[in-house]
């Protein structure tokens, strides 16, 4: 299993729009898709930039893996920074370049982030791979074609998760993590059994203190829906007066996995996992691009399914 982030983003198209973003996409994918590979692996490529850009950095992909009125859900692929990817023998040590400059004219190694995109609530679902194609590009599905500002999307504030996390009667807390430069220093001296020649010297100097609960296998920190409450609440306090400089609780709700949410975010994040490998005889094999296909619209379906109530809520 690889555990990956996915960020959620409020889609919105400009007013006066004759066309809704289903009919949008749908004459896009048909006008300037490439179509690749053979039957069931058979997916569409557009291109997201300018034939003529130089910028390699810019020149982003669109894999369309599957749209319908309900849902968009394909890939966004974002080429490397040169000199960062290399091949390597672990036998001999050797590396090498993954691709040569000749190849490179042709070919590159993209960064690839999945969305899923519904229709319904306009709310898109993307993984978050560092370097990667960011929600932006997403938005230049439409205003490459169409001009700028015709689509936008906006991060969802992570106040909607905590919340739902917060008002639910089934919040458990299974961690706790908070760092602090104002602890007490009668706690550390509890804590480690420090000289008073130590714990001055540790005042002097400027330092922060981090602690992290957390609960045994199975179990729980809290478990009474008003003790959880109050543990935010209290976290929540010590963000606001600046005592506490991280605040981190991982929990679930009812039918629900462990998530984390970080009281110090801005937007609301979420983490899934997608399986890479597949066994087969004792042996360790990769995916190949339609498994991966599968596995990450299982997890993005998920992810939406699990957190539709947020958005419907954020609706309102």
């Amino acid at each position: 299993m690889a555990v990956k982030t996915v960020y959620f983003y409020d889609v919105k198209i400009r007013e006066n729009e004759k066309e809704s973003l289903y009919l949008k996409h749908k004459n896009i994918i048909e006008k300037y898709g490439k179509k690749h590979g053979k039957s069931k692996s058979e997916y569409i490529s557009i291109n997201l930039y300018d034939k003529n850009e130089e910028d390699d950095e810019k020149r982003i992909v669109l894999d369309v893996l599957e749209h319908n009125k309900t849902f968009f859900f394909g890939r966004l692929g974002r080429p490397s920074k040169a000199g960062t990817i290399g091949k390597r023998d672990y036998e001999s040590g050797s590396l090498e370049d993954v691709l040569t400059a000749e190849e490179e004219i042709k070919r590159g190694i993209q960064l690839v982030n999945y969305f899923y995109f519904v229709y319904s609530s306009n709310i898109l679902c993307i993984t978050n791979t560092k370097g990667g194609a960011k929600h932006f590009s997403f938005n230049d599905i439409v205003n490459i074609f169409e001009g700028e500002g015709v689509v936008s999307s906006f991060p969802i504030p992570n106040e909607y998760g905590l919340n739902a996390f917060y008002k639910n009667d089934y919040s458990k807390i299974k961690s706790i993590e908070f760092e602090s430069a104002d602890i007490d220093s009668s706690f550390l001296k509890h804590i480690l059994n420090l000289d008073d020649k130590t714990l001055l010297q540790m005042q002097e100097n400027k330092n922060k203190v981090g602690i992290y609960l957390k609960a045994d296998r199975d179990k729980f920190i809290l478990d009474n829906k008003d003790v959880v409450r109050n543990a935010i609440d209290s976290l929540k306090e010590g963000v606001k007066a600046k005592k506490l400089n991280k605040a981190k609780i991982k929990g679930s709700t009812k039918n629900e996995k462990k998530q984390e949410y970080d009281l110090m975010s801005l937007y609301y994040k979420y983490t899934i996992d997608v399986k890479l490998y597949r066994y087969e005889n004792g042996r360790k094999h990769s995916h190949d691009l339609e498994e991966l296909k599968t596995e990450y619209l299982s997890a993005l379906k998920t992810a939406y399914n699990e957190k539709k109530e947020i958005f419907s809520k954020m609706k309102k």
